[in-house]
């Protein structure tokens, strides 16, 4: 089982010609073609991505649509829209302090800091290879400049055996917030860390327990997204799914992911933070 990504674009002249195309729900209307993304209206014009120096110059109005197709026993469509104009690269982009481990780093270019920056939000990299999730509550609590970002909660994994220490350490961050823009990503488990293991058992303890305290908007599955993705579906990959793991294919070594892998999770944390 995997996923398929569809992005379709459309450019509005002003916001009425964007308010007619949607409905009251803010999505397209029927009258788009679900597989090509035309339109029988001619006052819409379909585009590639805005680039930022489109988006610093245009008066025009963009829309995104974004439709995600689960390829396997079934198939379910999710829309997502956003909208930005010639104002949204001169204004101050919405702060995001990304915590946590290695994870957070992963990946050099496409890190999850650089990948945010790359849309409306300034990703601030405030992760710690090799950190516990103690090592990080202490940052976080002295960190009261930070409080007010939306912030990226993404550790556990080097003291993953502590399992109520790391739930505590989480629960202190997030109850240290006067708000509730945050976003709060599992735990991963890696090579030889499958269905039986006593790593695999504190992991899935973990986030088991994550995902039945912060709900909706602000917790993010990254394992089981990289699971359900299945790599390439054959082979080890099939072998890691079988056991409960994320996919060889979408690892860089043992436990971190690679550029596959980290697409998949940057697009996960990215719709979680679309308020």
């Amino acid at each position: 089982m995997g996923y398929l990504m569809i992005y379709k674009y459309y450019q509005f002249a002003d916001l009425s010609a964007k308010d007619a195309f949607l409905t009251e729900q803010g999505y397209p209307k029927t009258s788009v073609n679900s597989l090509t993304g035309e339109t029988a209206d001619s006052t819409v014009q379909k585009t590639t991505i805005p680039s930022v120096a489109q988006l610093g110059t245009d008066s025009k109005y963009y829309l995104r649509e974004r439709e995600e197709t689960i390829i396997g026993s079934h198939i379910k469509s999710d829309h997502r829209t956003s909208i930005t104009n010639g104002a949204f690269a001169s204004e101050p982009k919405t702060a995001i302090s990304c915590w946590g481990d290695s994870m957070i780093g992963q990946g050099g270019a496409s890190y999850l800091p650089v990948y945010l920056s790359s849309f409306q939000y300034a990703g601030e990299h405030k992760g710690i290879g090799g950190e516990s999730s103690s090592s990080t509550r202490t940052r976080f609590e002295a960190a009261n400049d930070q409080k007010h970002k939306i912030q990226v909660i993404w550790t556990g994994r080097n003291n993953s055996f502590q399992v109520a220490q790391v739930l505590s350490d989480i629960a202190a961050m997030v109850d240290s917030l006067t708000h509730d823009n945050y976003v709060v990503v599992s735990v991963l488990n890696g090579d030889g860390e499958g269905i039986g293991t006593s790593v695999y058992s504190d992991i899935t303890s973990i986030n088991a327990s994550l995902a039945a305290t912060y709900t909706g908007k602000n917790y993010y599955d990254a394992r089981a997204a990289l699971i359900a993705d299945g790599g390439t579906g054959t082979g080890q990959d099939l072998t890691d799914t079988n056991n409960d793991i994320p996919p060889t294919s979408l690892r860089s070594d043992a436990l971190h992911l690679n550029s596959d892998g980290i697409a998949i999770t940057n697009l996960g944390i990215l719709d979680k933070l679309e308020f």
